[in-house]
């Protein structure tokens, strides 16, 4: 039996950024009856019927895209996570001081990581092959930075709060994911990236003000903006650090 093979345009290709993840999206035109969105490991692909009006595919744009984004905030992207590359002698910034990178070779089984006076020193297991090691390294330096730096993040949280709005809030934590930079829930409780400690410090400021003006207002309206505003007039600059540079915070 012959089959008729589905038809369709060169891509049109864009990007969609989300909680510091730059990901491609892939608009195909096709000869078929509905459209369509997926969200793969290389990206987002909406499938476009051909037949349709400039207005109905557009239509179809805005609903699929945001279809893909809701998922991505809450199941992640299933992309492999880029990791950072470990060199012996190199410097890392973490919350706003150099580290130099010392790595070691042990008959150990596991990867560990130190933090300490300037130094972060590492401990790797000689028969890791490269992609392991990438992905032990990856976790393991982003757990030790989130023992090493919780009291540091919460006086920090505190004393911006303190400064700017004197808000009640309960716990701050750190966390290692790629669905966003920060939360704060109804309870007060802030949730911060551990990823921003590579980030510059006034970058990481306005994250922390952003989730502290949400212990006030609990959406982005123009009153939660305005503030944000009041502490950070700035702040605008801030997140097109994060919208170009995001995803270069990578453990």
């Amino acid at each position: 039996m012959g089959y008729s093979k589905r038809k369709r345009t060169a891509p049109h290709t864009a990007h969609l950024l989300i909680g510091g993840s730059r990901i491609p999206v892939f608009i195909f035109t096709e000869r078929r009856r509905d459209c369509r969105v997926s969200v793969g490991k290389t990206g987002i692909r909406i499938r476009l019927a051909s037949g349709i009006s400039r207005d109905e595919r557009d239509r179809h744009v805005r609903d699929l895209i945001g279809w893909a984004e809701r998922q991505v905030r809450e199941k992640g992207w299933p992309h492999p996570e880029p990791r950072r590359r470990y060199l012996n002698g190199e410097l890392i910034r973490l919350a706003g001081e150099t580290y130099r990178i010392d790595v070691a070779h042990s008959t150990r089984q596991r990867v560990s990581a130190t933090l300490s006076e300037g130094h972060l020193l590492l401990s790797l297991p000689y028969d890791l092959d490269a992609d392991e090691r990438d992905e032990a390294l990856s976790e393991t330096v982003a757990k030790v930075c989130q023992r090493h730096f919780a009291d540091w993040m919460y006086n920090r949280v505190h004393t911006l709060n303190t400064l700017h709005y004197g808000l009640p809030f309960e716990n701050v934590r750190l966390k290692h994911n790629r669905s966003n930079w920060g939360s704060c829930s109804v309870a007060g409780n802030i949730n911060l990236n551990v990823r921003l400690l590579l980030a510059p410090l006034e970058v990481l400021d306005y994250v922390i003000i952003h989730e502290l003006a949400h212990l006030k207002h609990h959406n982005h309206s123009r009153a939660f903006w305005n503030l944000v505003r009041q502490a950070m007039p700035d702040y605008h600059r801030h997140v097109d650090w994060l919208r170009v540079h995001g995803a270069e915070c990578i453990f």
